[in-house]
């Protein structure tokens, strides 16, 4: 399976107490953009599966944040709306069949959770407050274990921690793992519902809800975001779309979910330009598109404007494995921004400014500017930098880096030997460079200008 790679999310450096937050479905916007190595076909099943069958239009999830994070992301710009619920804790459940799943998790669902996120009743009544709990139907199942109506039940609830982490309900049960009860709760069975989306298969604990009023300003949270048709609220034939979705702010995924199909229509939002991922080929917004496809295509569209981090090295292990070098794929039509995190990834050494914030600005121009301006402690592991930049008009004149003059390469082959200048793609209309990380603030500056042959 592809993996997210460890190189973004800016707000997630004073708000986590694992390694890394889990991501669920889709981004919402550059600021919290995840970059992608590769795009394989477990990529469209991990987004298009999770995105829509646990969350309906939820497109991202923060396991395991403080209530200030969740209130920071409330009233972040960029999030059109959030959801959370408190996780409230695990107890052992008694006599489970299932080695794998030996926990109750209880997770405590304000208002808004119960209006957002899918919960299907099958008997009884909502939970009305935080004395009374609804069952999953695969308690009963899955774990042998009949909990009805009416039952009282009596856990010590606990977190579960193994290495000196916290795991939550995306950690699968170790052999080995701690479960330390802190507190002793009552609850009343009042109702049973279907096996909710949003707990995975793989995890430990049965997902038994109830309500809360408000959020505990020491509770943890897992916190669902909104964005994206969100994404292009003022073009209603947006809202036609049922599975198309944006990737971050900058890419379109079109997916392929038909047995058979050899063509697929596409329509782009009105109001900006769309460059097929693949060949560059430039289409305009607010018109429907048609392509050849199969059922393992995956065709995808990046939006006028984009800067778009990918890892250059593939990595299968986020815990061994540091990205070694950046690609930023830039369409260079439209200013745009990004801004990308690092860390050590396993140590909280991040709280104490042992981390790195690149602010990535695009000024597009005849003289397109791309400045980077770095804050934080951290020496990152990245030591080359590459770019391509679509640009489909012409090739550049000059290019700089940190104010040196990078040599320019007429042949694919040559470029592709060396490890600092610049070549224009003819096939793809995209200009290709690649440097040393001069791991500081610096500009790379693209000149599209005009020039005199003769005067040259």
């Amino acid at each position: 399976m592809n993996v997210f790679h460890k190189v973004a999310l800016q707000g997630l450096k004073k708000n986590r107490t694992r390694t890394f937050v889990t991501i669920i479905g889709v981004a919402l916007s550059a600021a919290l953009f995840t970059a992608v190595a590769t795009f394989g076909t477990s990529l469209l099943q991990y987004l298009v599966r999770g995105s829509s069958a646990k969350y309906g239009g939820w497109y991202v999830e923060f396991v395991d944040v403080d209530a200030g994070f969740v209130q920071q992301r409330g009233a972040d710009a960029e999030v059109t709306q959030t959801t959370a619920f408190e996780n409230i804790g695990y107890a052992v459940l008694d006599g489970a069949k299932s080695p794998e799943k030996p926990y109750l998790f209880v997770a405590g669902f304000g208002a808004d959770a119960f209006d957002e996120l899918p919960v299907t009743l099958i008997s009884g009544r909502l939970p009305e407050n935080d004395t009374e709990v609804l069952v999953p139907n695969h308690v009963a199942m899955k774990a042998g274990v009949q909990l009805p109506v009416g039952e009282c039940l009596s856990l010590a609830l606990g977190s579960r921690t193994a290495g000196g982490q916290t795991l939550t309900q995306h950690d699968p049960y170790t052999a080995g793992e701690t479960l330390t009860p802190t507190a002793e709760k009552r609850y009343t069975v009042v109702g049973t519902y279907d096996r909710a989306g949003f707990e995975e298969h793989e995890a430990p604990g049965y997902t038994l809800i109830t309500k809360v009023n408000g959020q505990a300003p020491a509770g943890r949270y897992s916190l669902a975001l909104e964005g994206a048709a969100q994404r292009f609220q003022n073009d209603p034939k947006c809202y036609e779309e049922g599975i198309d979705f944006m990737f971050g702010d900058s890419l379109l995924v079109a997916n392929v979910v038909e047995k058979g199909a050899a063509t697929r229509s596409l329509y782009l939002p009105e109001g900006d330009t769309f460059y097929d991922y693949y060949t560059r080929e430039a289409y305009a917004g607010g018109q429907t598109i048609e392509f050849p496809v199969d059922l393992g295509s995956i065709p995808l569209f990046v939006r006028s404007g984009a800067i778009i981090p990918m890892a250059v090295n593939q990595m299968k292990n986020l815990m061994t494995e540091q990205p070694t070098g950046i690609s930023l794929l830039c369409a260079a039509d439209k200013d745009g921004a990004f801004d990308l995190y690092e860390d050590d990834g396993t140590t909280m050494d991040y709280e104490n400014g042992g981390y790195v914030k690149t602010t990535i600005t695009m000024t597009a121009g005849e003289r397109t500017i791309i400045d980077f301006k770095l804050e934080g402690d951290y020496t990152t592991s990245v030591e080359t930098m590459e770019m391509d930049m679509i640009h489909r008009e012409k090739a550049p004149y000059w290019i700089t880096v940190d104010g040196e003059t990078l040599p320019h390469f007429l042949h694919r082959r040559k470029f592709a030997e060396t490890d600092c200048g610049w070549y224009y793609s003819q096939r793809l209309k995209s200009v290709q460079v690649k440097y040393p990380n001069p791991k500081k603030d610096y500009k790379v500056v693209v000149s599209f200008e005009q020039f005199d042959l003769i005067g040259m």
